[in-house]
């Protein structure tokens, strides 16, 4: 026969205390693995953008390490021409920034 009926008072507050411990513990990890979680996401997305291309470059009958250096060149050169389109301005900004910072920062003799 199956009793049907409430859960013992005890039991409930052990299995709420063990989730929670559970839920604690996960956060604990997550935070102190984000330094290692954030770059590794961001490697994967970028190689299931990128697959495609390499493929196609296999299929030219270039080899997958000669494909894979050919995207990260097309990539720095895209980063690069970005870079010189942003102009002198942003860097003269920053420049103008990083200086008053430092000179603030540095102890006056």
């Amino acid at each position: 026969m199956i009793r049907v009926g409430r859960a013992r008072p005890t039991a409930v507050v052990v299995k709420s205390a063990a989730a929670v411990a559970a839920l604690a513990l996960t956060v604990y990890l997550v935070w102190g693995l984000r330094s290692l979680i954030v770059p590794a996401s961001v490697g994967g997305l970028l190689a299931y953008i990128c697959r495609p291309l390499v493929a196609r470059l296999e299929r030219w009958r270039i080899p997958r390490a000669l494909a894979v250096t050919r995207r990260r060149a097309a990539s720095r050169e895209s980063r690069q021409r970005s870079l010189r389109r942003a102009g002198g301005r942003q860097c003269r900004q920053v420049a103008k920034l990083l200086s008053r910072h430092l000179h603030r920062a540095l102890p006056r003799r």
